[in-house]
C-alpha cells in the first residue's frame, strides 16, 4: 500500500499526472484517494511505463515527480 504521506506530498499538478496514469492502466475510474491502496509494486511499475507513454512537453515533470516518489516508495 501506499502511505497517504507520499501521495500528500505531491503537488497539484503531480497528483494529476499520477491519477491520469493509475486511470489509464487501469481503465478504471479511480479518485486520488484510492491511490494509497493499491499495491507499491503495482504503483511503482506504472510509474516506469508511463514514463516512456507521457507527452515529451511534460517528460520533465513527470520525471521530476518520479524522482520526488522514488526515495519514499524506498521507505515504504
Amino acid at each position: 500500500m501506499i502511505h497517504s504521506d507520499l501521495l500528500n506530498s505531491l503537488t497539484d499538478n503531480e497528483k494529476v499526472m499520477v491519477l491520469a496514469c493509475i486511470r489509464h492502466a487501469t481503465k478504471g475510474d479511480y479518485k486520488y484517494t484510492d491511490i494509497q491502496y493499491m499495491r507499491k509494486h503495482f504503483f511503482r511499475e506504472v510509474l516506469e511505463v508511463y514514463y516512456n507513454i507521457v507527452a515529451a512537453e511534460h517528460k520533465p515533470a513527470y520525471k521530476e515527480m518520479v524522482d520526488k516518489i522514488n526515495p519514499q516508495l524506498k521507505l515504504l
